[in-house]
């Protein structure tokens, strides 16, 4: 599996923009396939739409999937912890009840560009934060970035202390820009 991100949304999409998502994949991507339900798509998303000045590229099957909640994880049984809950108000405004998660099921540096770029696209249409999902500055040195980058730190195990990174659309802008671009994988 290649790099992954969320996008955090204070509301979950309605039906107009899931439809206007649909229509936007089917515009950005071959072999578009809307999954059993009609909140999850895989789809082959095209360099040559999404890469400014990019050339058709090798093909890979990205996913993507929405849902309501307050789930930090897609899937997960369990609510977020409410010391994470209150960072992310704390942080952004408000309590994520929206959430867009996509990767890719490729690596390489062209996927992870493919990814930046569909997050901000994807930021652009919708608003939210994106989620990194993963401490992105850790392969990154000397970065002078713009916008907002935010530290959610939370408890794995008693006393072990990590954090996953989010921002807003701005800091995606300035650092897909960066040499050493990568999403966390």
């Amino acid at each position: 599996m290649g790099p992954v991100c969320s996008i955090l949304l204070q509301q979950p999409l309605n039906d107009d923009q899931i439809t206007e998502l649909d229509e936007y994949l089917r515009h950005i991507g071959k072999n578009v396939t809307n999954l059993e339900k009609k909140d999850s798509w895989d789809f082959c998303p095209m360099a040559e739409i999404l890469i400014p000045g990019s050339a058709p590229g090798n093909l890979c099957t990205f996913s993507l999937s929405t849902w309501a909640g307050l789930i930090d994880d897609w899937g997960a049984e369990e609510q977020p912890e409410e010391a994470i809950l209150h960072q992310l108000e704390q942080a952004i405004g408000f309590r994520p009840h929206g959430h867009i998660m996509f990767y890719s099921g490729c690596n390489g540096q062209q996927f992870h560009l493919l990814l930046g770029y569909l997050a901000i696209a994807l930021l652009e249409k919708f608003g939210g934060y994106i989620d990194f999902c993963g401490d992105v500055m850790k392969r990154t040195t000397n970065l002078n970035y713009e916008g907002q980058l935010f530290d959610i730190w939370y408890e794995t195990t008693q006393g072990n202390q990590h954090f996953y990174q989010i921002a807003d659309l701005q800091f995606l802008k300035a650092f897909i820009k960066q040499d050493n671009f990568r999403m966390i994988k």
